[in-house]
């Protein structure tokens, strides 16, 4: 009973919180983000938990680097990820270094890279691609968020393209 009325409460300080400035056509809202999340488990080869593994993240247009240590549960995770593409590193004395390219970073999603390290020297190298575009039901956060692509924009059949507008096609609006 507790949990029910604490969800209601977070809901309604959500609610309470998305605010609309009509006359500007600006909005905003607390659970929307501009950024994404990058979050995986790092085991060995018997599926165990390494823990301290260092995973470094690397955005590939600007070069920006983000580092984090595993913990005693092997996870990692990198919150406000700027959106764009990545790689991946992760490194761990015993195990061969673990590379993944081409990361793809989205607004208001959580994506799951987990790495199994092999063990070998530091100085080997396996090196794996990341798909290009991954579908995948984001169900860990509730995070309500949309991407739309101008192509999409352009076609919509929208009188005037204002802002409001677009911001009413997001799921679960509120006027």
């Amino acid at each position: 009973m507790t949990e029910v009325r604490n969800e209601q409460a977070r809901n309604f300080q959500t609610n309470r919180n998305c605010v609309l400035r009509a006359s500007t056509h600006e909005w905003h809202c607390c659970r929307s983000t501009s950024r994404g999340t990058l979050t995986g488990v790092i085991t060995d080869p018997t599926g165990a938990a390494v823990v301290t593994a260092t995973v470094t993240i690397t955005h590939l247009d600007t070069n920006v680097k983000r580092q984090t240590i595993t913990n005693d549960a092997g996870v990692y995770r990198f919150d406000a990820v700027d959106l764009g593409t990545y790689s991946l590193s992760v490194q761990k004395t015993g195990f061969r270094r673990h590379d993944t390219t081409g990361v793809e970073i989205q607004a208001a999603h959580t994506t799951d890279i987990d790495v199994r390290l092999e063990v070998g020297a530091a100085s080997e190298v396996v090196k794996v691609e990341a798909s290009s575009f991954e579908v995948e039901l984001q169900t860990s956060d509730q995070v309500r968020g949309a991407n739309f692509s101008e192509n999409t924009v352009s076609s919509l059949p929208i009188t005037g393209l204002d802002s409001l507008t677009l911001a009413q096609l997001l799921p679960e609006w509120r006027f």
